[in-house]
């Protein structure tokens, strides 16, 4: 009889014991993510603090350096000194102008305070206004910026998102392209997506190179094909404002042979083009 008893409570508890048991394990799981997310956490914000050291301080050094060199010995310089030391100093506030946006631009993102506002919009619109912003940089290195998209086609996406990760493909192409270059940017249609590609005669990126661009925490930099300064930021703030619309982000690239970095687009709002 008590064997009995005590056959009927257990099988009375196991329902009780299983749900415990599958709550302990959902604890586990939640914990082991936060340790993850912990880590992720510390890791960008190392990347973050050594960003603000390192490559903010470099270009205001430029700038104060050259600008001391003009107000002190303008008198004694050529015109040629000083035509260089300017182009120094316009070099460096744009590389540094770039560096803030997108800082800017990566902290919004991270602590949610990105607005995803998609809509609908031509992309060529987009692109040319794009190019017409990134002519200046171009024009000093003799880099001709083209495009090859039809006027009239529009894609569903955050136009202000797209605008950045153009910004930041167009400058990056022209930073690692040579003098009298080409960048090219580029549409295909796909069943689903709008495949837009950025495309450079530049001096491509190693397969072990390229494993180590989205990455934060690699800390990978270098420097353009005039010594132009990165902080490898620009392509993390690409990868993650294209996801956020619904698209992937590829890459393909030689030594020697350039880059050409791709991204899809939805045609629709509910969308996704994951898939490269």
């Amino acid at each position: 009889m008590v064997f009995l008893v005590l056959y009927y409570r257990e099988k009375k508890l196991q329902p009780l014991i299983l749900a415990q048991n599958r709550e302990l394990e959902k604890r586990a799981s939640e914990l082991a993510q936060t340790e993850q997310d912990l880590v992720r956490l510390n890791s960008t914000k190392d990347k973050l603090f050594s960003i603000i050291v390192h490559d903010l301080k470099n270009p205001f050094n430029a700038l104060l350096g050259f600008t001391e060199i003009l107000h002190e010995d303008s008198g004694n310089l050529s015109r040629e000194q000083v035509f260089t030391y300017f182009d120094i100093i316009n070099k460096s506030s744009a590389n540094l102008y770039l560096l803030l946006e997108n800082l800017l631009e990566w902290s919004k993102n991270q602590t949610g305070n990105i607005i995803y506002s998609p809509g609908e919009f031509e992309i060529l619109d987009l692109v040319k206004n794009e190019i017409n912003n990134a002519y200046a940089t171009a024009e000093r290195k003799k880099i001709i910026l083209e495009t090859d998209i039809h006027p009239g086609i529009k894609v569903m996406a955050d136009k202000n998102l797209m605008a950045t990760v153009l910004r930041n493909l167009l400058n990056n192409a022209i930073k690692f392209t040579p003098k009298n270059g080409k960048v090219s940017v580029r549409m295909v249609e796909e069943e689903k997506c709008f495949r837009v590609s950025v495309w450079d005669t530049g001096t491509g990126i190693s397969e072990n190179e390229q494993k180590k661009l989205f990455n934060l925490a690699s800390s990978y930099t270098t420097t353009g094909t005039e010594n132009e300064k990165g902080s490898g930021l620009g392509l993390i703030i690409c990868k993650e404002f294209i996801e956020k619309n619904g698209g992937a982000l590829s890459l393909a690239s030689e030594p020697g042979k350039g880059s050409t970095f791709s991204f899809t687009i939805p045609k629709i709002k509910t969308a996704y083009c994951l898939v490269m």
